[in-house]
């Protein structure tokens, strides 16, 4: 298995290299083939956390090594969650960022012949065979943090246990989120001994944010992560009520490359766009909507609202994160398909406000405009179920030192 594994990543390679080329550009893909080491010498960690949403998993745990000393690098693969590494951690000497190479033999074995690395850190899913056996081949402990399965996800992962069972089996520690998760590890093959639950650590790094600065005498909904096809469904429901800022919408995609498109929707419906690039204050008006077109400002803007929505959840795609609202003490709206977080449904879905259809939806805003005290109760509720998932930090802590 693991020689077939080395030949299909070889023989993808190139029509994954092709797409990501035209994404991320030519020195993106330099940059992961590790021609020229990004960086150098000894670490305690490596801890490898690929976009945006494991660098928000991780920032605390990073913030609290760096203060305890130990030299880190923090790896990402993607560019906006290089940025945010960047962004987070640019004060602290000990830490050094830089891309993770391709999962290719090549770039593996370059990487670790300029970078030494105590301790192995993955978050959540990450689980790059090569990089996994090469750091073990090199003495590196292995951790798992977050450790998370899905229903999807395990049913694709039996399919390929034994193989799988070999690489698990190098892990040395295996904090997971939850109770479930750790069972699915252990069926995948790591040893019951090396399993821990902790808790969600996406739930106890609390996001460092400041809201925007939005102005508005009328309220402001967020319409947070939509998917292609909510945005026409939620304005065919509610273009009437937002052109007399009931409520003035705030419009997110989760793919920031289908601003143009969403925009082109928001003007099709009569509405002025405003764009949020470039931007720092915004001062809105009925008829107006904005569009947040770059990454890294979603919890800002949930920050700055009224009320919520979560996308990805009227259409089948799973539903994305509804509980970041919660930090900020907003009411959330979300669609029913949620089965991406069907884990932490039961413990947040009581302080939600969930909806079968657009029309549902414009229903519950158009309640929460005229009676919104009870949504705010559901919202600080919601909240005080957040802070019981802050011991998460301290396990995890406690499993890596």
């Amino acid at each position: 298995m693991a020689k077939l594994y080395a030949v299909l990543s070889t023989l993808t390679f190139p029509f994954l290299k092709k797409k990501l080329r035209k994404r991320f550009g030519t020195g993106y893909i330099q940059d992961r083939m590790w021609h020229v080491p990004l960086a150098k010498g000894g670490f305690d960690y490596l801890i490898h956390a690929a976009s945006v949403g494991e660098q928000n998993v991780v920032a605390n745990v990073v913030s609290e090594l760096s203060r305890k000393g130990f030299r880190i690098l923090l790896t990402a693969a993607t560019d906006t969650g290089l940025a945010l590494a960047e962004k987070h951690h640019k004060d602290r000497e000990n830490v050094t960022t830089c891309y993770l190479p391709f999962d290719l033999s090549g770039p593996v074995k370059r990487f670790f012949s300029a970078v030494q690395v105590d301790k192995l850190v993955l978050v959540e899913t990450e689980l790059w065979p090569r990089l996994i056996l090469s750091a073990k081949k090199a003495g590196a402990k292995i951790f798992l943090i977050n450790g998370r399965v899905s229903d999807g996800a395990f049913k694709n992962y039996q399919r390929f246990s034994r193989f799988l069972k070999y690489v698990l089996g190098a892990i040395d520690s295996c904090l997971v989120r939850y109770e479930l998760d750790g069972e699915r590890f252990k069926a995948l093959g790591i040893l019951p001994l090396r399993v821990r639950v902790c808790g969600n650590l996406k739930l106890s790094s609390w996001p460092d944010v400041s809201p925007e600065k939005v102005k508005s005498d009328s309220p402001v909904m967020v319409f947070g992560s939509t998917r292609e096809g909510e945005e026409e469904m939620i304005l065919y429901e509610m273009t009437d009520a937002m052109k007399k800022g009931s409520p003035i919408p705030v419009f997110a995609p989760r793919h920031v490359e289908r601003a143009d498109e969403v925009e082109k929707l928001l003007t099709d419906a009569g509405l002025d766009v405003v764009r949020s690039k470039g931007r720092e204050k915004f001062d809105l008006s009925p008829g107006q909507a904005l569009l947040v077109d770059e990454t890294g400002r979603l919890l800002s803007f949930y920050a700055a609202s009224d009320v919520c929505f979560v996308g990805g959840s009227l259409v089948p795609k799973g539903g994305q994160n509804f509980v970041e609202p919660f930090f900020f003490g907003k009411p959330v709206i979300t669609g029913s398909d949620l089965s991406n977080f069907l884990d932490i449904l039961p413990a947040f879905e009581p302080f939600m406000t969930i909806v079968e259809s657009p029309r549902e939806l414009a229903f519950a805003v158009e309640t929460f405009l005229s009676e919104p005290v009870g949504f705010e109760r559901k919202a600080a509720d919601g909240q005080a179920r957040l802070e019981g998932e802050k011991q998460a930090l301290d396990c995890v802590m406690e499993g890596l030192t």
